[in-house]
């Protein structure tokens, strides 16, 4: 498992397809009558960017790129993604206190679905029961997870706001590349795929 963050580069922004998979079993009867099963409370996301243009030159972009896809891998390792389109929260629900547990996975609210947090870029604001906190807690920001230094009174809604990244990996072993122009590159693709961490 890697913290290394997937680069971006000021100036260019590859075009970006989101397809969220979830894992559904569906049985028919023959009458066709369906039962229907899931295995997951939320999807996992294949994302595919694709960059245009990739300098080779002085903005060597092309061997950040192919060098971060080596380093990993492939599939191999896993890697921290922002996700421009979901990657910031103001105030989402993470638990409710039992008056026992002090440790809380983060997760988020986003289009009216819910899905934890794979790691933290910044925590902005946490609130107990109504009551915003700024100490008595430690953040495991490469977790997603709040370890309060006393348990949250049982009924006490926890609350927070900030920015985080997604895990992900590699969706192959190859990747593409495309030379167009003197030191300018294109790549077809670059699949990534979120994981899922306890």
């Amino acid at each position: 498992m890697s913290n290394e963050v997937l680069p971006s580069f000021p100036g260019l922004s590859p075009s970006v397809k989101w397809t969220p998979v979830h894992n559904t079993i569906v049985r028919e009867s023959a009458t066709r009558l369906e039962t229907r099963t899931t295995y997951e409370a939320y999807p996992v996301w294949q994302i595919v960017l694709k960059y245009e243009l990739l300098r080779a030159g002085r903005q060597h972009e092309l061997q950040d790129i192919a060098g971060f896809f080596m380093r990993h891998g492939g599939r191999r390792d896993d890697f921290l993604f922002e996700d421009e389109r979901d990657f910031q929260t103001a105030d989402s629900v993470f638990g409710v206190g039992d008056g026992v547990t002090r440790t809380f996975r983060l997760w988020r609210d986003w289009g009216g679905s819910t899905a934890p947090i794979s790691a933290v870029k910044s925590l902005l604001m946490l609130s107990v029961g109504g009551t915003e906190i700024t100490a008595g807690y430690v953040l495991d920001a490469n977790a997603g997870k709040i370890t309060f230094d006393a348990a949250p009174a049982d009924g006490a809604v926890l609350r927070w706001g900030g920015e985080y990244y997604w895990r992900v990996r590699f969706a192959n072993d190859d990747v593409e590349f495309e030379k167009f122009m003197h030191q300018w590159w294109q790549n077809g693709k670059l699949e990534l795929r979120t994981v899922k961490t306890k």
